[in-house]
């Protein structure tokens, strides 16, 4: 589920009451790489209310767009109706609508709507979180109460706990995953994805065994095999489901990446690195992390996770990816530490692990 109320909120509002985009993101004083990021869904400003937070808050953001709309609003230059058809289409309860469209065409509307956009989008993904927490139960027909057994399932970056048995074949397990999560509202609609899974085991021995999740084969065949990681590589959506058997897997602590800027009077964007496989690019669709320059490879770069190490692949980019300096030759891997300096092209990002 892709949650961007508060995208589509200052997306539709940077079209009414500013010229373009361009002059939107200079007043918030950002670049055009974080304004779009946060278009998407991808990241939004901080709270405001850290002393760690270096970004644009959504005080500002707040304070940016209603001084823009009061502008345009006292040389008579607002549209009524055109403001109606944006609050309408606005992915908020019908309440909050209403209790905005009380201030169209007064002070305070740009404001009070980005705040709810805001508070909302929040609220949505709090939601969210407690959904993906939330114990999966899934069993065979069959289930007996000494067969039972609990899985920890990580999609992506994600973790959700599925209670089932022995007894339920890949099959089942696999598409009852699914099946609830699209329920959940957690991923698309579940009949894009009714697809054969396949579960990629690996064993003690790091031997890797790959098992097709169909009605002939059971979690007890499974259980025989000495293993320690059992990832279902079918992919839903985005993501890749992975289920393990250890229980006290600890919870993956992501690095980020901070823009390094000449100007020090600027807001420097801080994104984190959310996944194993990451993807920097240009073209949204293939990209975890949009930069928009026509320099930029439509997929530039790789930063993966093995093995507790990270690493950086240049996707055969034409203007080149860097560490501290030295360019990658095109499809080089190589690892990279905390502290180092990494460049998508001029676009020079710190690579910063957290301590814990």
């Amino acid at each position: 589920m892709k949650i961007k109320v508060f995208g589509d909120a200052i997306s539709g509002l940077q079209r009414i009451i500013f010229v373009n985009k361009k002059e939107c993101v200079e007043k918030l004083e950002i670049s055009l790489d974080t304004f779009e990021n946060w278009e998407k869904g991808r990241s939004k400003p901080s709270a405001g209310n850290s002393e760690y937070a270096k970004n644009v808050s959504i005080i500002d953001v707040m304070e940016v767009f209603e001084a823009q709309y009061n502008k345009r609003l006292v040389r008579g230059m607002m549209d009524r109706e055109l403001l109606e058809d944006f609050l309408s289409c606005m992915p908020l309860p019908e309440a909050t609508k209403e209790y905005l469209s009380e201030y169209i065409m007064k002070p305070g509307f740009a404001q009070k709507t980005i705040e709810c956009a805001y508070e909302y989008h929040n609220l949505l993904q709090n939601k969210a979180e407690f959904l993906w927490k939330k114990v999966i139960e899934i069993y065979s027909d069959n289930d007996f109460g000494e067969n039972k057994r609990k899985l920890k399932v990580i999609l992506g970056n994600r973790t959700v706990i599925v209670s089932t048995d022995l007894g339920i074949t890949l099959k089942k397990l696999a598409e009852g995953i699914v099946s609830e999560l699209s329920k959940r509202d957690l991923i698309e609609n579940e009949f894009e994805y009714k697809k054969h899974y396949s579960f990629r085991i690996r064993d003690k021995e790091k031997k890797i065994h790959v098992i097709k999740a169909n009605e002939q084969t059971h979690l007890s065949d499974i259980e025989e095999i000495n293993y320690n990681r059992i990832e279902m590589v079918e992919r839903i959506g985005e993501t890749t489901v992975v289920i393990t058997a250890n229980m006290e897997v600890e919870e993956v602590v992501y690095p980020f990446m901070e823009r390094i800027l000449e100007d020090n009077s600027s807001n420097p964007e801080k994104f984190r690195v959310f996944k194993d496989y990451f993807v920097i690019g240009r073209r949204s669709e293939d990209s975890d992390y949009v930069i928009s320059s026509r320099f930029i490879g439509n997929t530039h770069a790789l930063i993966n996770l093995e093995s507790g190490r990270y690493y950086i692949t240049d996707l055969n980019s034409r203007n080149g990816t860097y560490v501290n300096g030295e360019r990658l030759k095109p499809s080089e891997k190589r690892e990279i530490f905390n502290n180092d300096i990494i460049g998508i092209v001029n676009f020079k990002y710190l690579f910063a692990i957290p301590e814990n």
